[in-house]
């Protein structure tokens, strides 16, 4: 059995809470679409909903899926009307049940910190993309000098239910996957970011991991821990920030980064 976190739990909602926003989701598939286009097939491991998959499908590029989550998968095929539109499989990435050489391309998004044996699972992407393909690896990252306000809610409510580590696989600040990446590629660029601007509420937050839908890491917890921790945050979050239901901007980007392979 896998080690790696499925998200069958978060089918239900996790387009509503991890989706971004419609005009900076057009602008990252533009910049993937640059990246991938005349190569041939791409792969994306953890394809889950199709959030970056189905664009990118529709605008041309051929695609191909793969994803430890059955109902995941499934909200894919009903936004895509009720078939497949593209090859999918349902799969560990550190096992891909593919040939060698059998993609141009392959792209992650948010996926390695969910993979204890991540490392294997770049290997597996080197082996499946052809030489000369590319491998782009993705992640959301805070824009500006103080960190956003609801990661400093993640921060407080993952202190409050005596979490140390919020990911089972590699780093989110991304060094662990650049590091290992920039090893097997014959040149590293970063694509140019996209600017995600939300608002946010900090009672809204605390609501979303209270009912375990704002973080993987709280899904083990049990139920008394995760609400003291919510309890606990929401009155730090009164005293240390202000009222829960006062809005707050929050500006991110979005970063991916192109492996290009040896020939």
């Amino acid at each position: 059995m896998s080690e790696s976190r499925a998200f069958d739990r978060a089918a239900a909602f996790y387009d509503d809470t991890r989706g971004l926003p419609h005009d900076a989701m057009r602008e990252v598939t533009s910049r993937l679409v640059a990246e991938l286009q005349g190569r041939g097939r791409a792969l994306e491991i953890g394809v889950g909903t199709g959030r970056v998959a189905l664009p990118l499908h529709e605008a041309g590029i051929p695609m191909a899926g793969v994803d430890l989550s059955g109902p995941m998968m499934a909200v894919l095929v009903d936004k895509a009307g009720g078939a497949p539109p593209f090859p999918l499989a349902r799969a560990d990435a550190t096992r891909l049940p593919f040939d060698s050489a059998r993609f141009g391309a392959a792209l992650a998004l948010h996926v390695f910190h969910l993979i204890p044996s991540w490392a294997d699972a770049i290997a597996e992407l080197r082996r499946v993309v052809r030489p000369g393909g590319v491998l782009l690896s993705g992640r959301e990252r805070a824009r500006g000098e103080e960190g956003p306000v609801d990661a400093g809610v993640h921060r407080r409510f993952r202190a409050e239910a005596g979490v140390e580590r919020d990911h089972i696989g590699a780093g989110h600040d991304g060094v662990d996957v650049a590091t290992q990446l920039a090893r097997v590629a014959a040149r590293e660029r970063e694509i140019e970011p996209v600017a995600v601007r939300r608002t946010v509420t900090t009672g809204a937050v605390i609501d979303q991991l209270e009912a375990r839908k704002g973080g993987s890491w709280t899904w083990s917890l049990p139920g008394d821990v995760v609400r003291r921790a919510a309890d606990a945050t929401r009155a730090w979050a009164e005293r240390e920030i202000g009222p829960l239901d006062v809005e707050h901007a929050v500006h991110s980007e979005v970063v991916w980064r192109a492996y290009d392979l040896p020939l």
